[in-house]
């Protein structure tokens, strides 16, 4: 039996102390400047729910109220994209692990696929390819 003036939390011989982490609110300013390309890269990521809103609407991340012109349905709730000078800036959950570097590479794939294919009909992409580095190699073909 516990003294009455026993506070706090004792383990039983042998056991561990289980850490929880807590989620947090982040908002960081990426490198993407192109709406329909980041909703290209978000949906190759695997996420489902990606939505392109005409105009800027309110949305709930992590009960905080934010602006978002892309909005995506993450593991842990929803990550919004603002545009602001340009730029877009994420707000998201600290424990949704979207991957900052692997979304601005697909962007920018998407980007220049968009970039060809609107240029001209003329314009085919053949093949996508990854190198051993990680870099993605866009092939293109004159249409005939």
């Amino acid at each position: 039996m516990l003294p009455s003036s026993f506070s706090g939390s004792w383990l039983a011989k042998g056991k561990k102390k289980r850490t929880r982490r807590m989620s947090e609110f982040h908002s960081v300013d990426i490198p993407i400047d192109d709406a329909k390309a980041l909703v290209g890269a978000l949906e190759e990521l695997g996420y489902d729910k990606v939505e392109l809103f005409e105009e800027v609407k309110e949305v709930n991340v992590r009960g905080k109220k934010v602006k978002a012109n892309v909005m995506a349905k993450g593991r842990w709730g929803n990550i919004a994209f603002e545009r602001r000078e340009g730029k877009f800036k994420i707000h998201k959950d600290s424990m949704d692990k979207i991957k900052i570097e692997e979304l601005v590479q697909l962007h920018h794939k998407h980007k220049i696929k968009n970039a060809i294919l609107k240029k001209s009909s003329k314009y085919k992409v053949t093949k996508e390819e990854v190198d051993q580095h990680g870099n993605i190699r866009i092939k293109v073909k004159v249409r005939a």
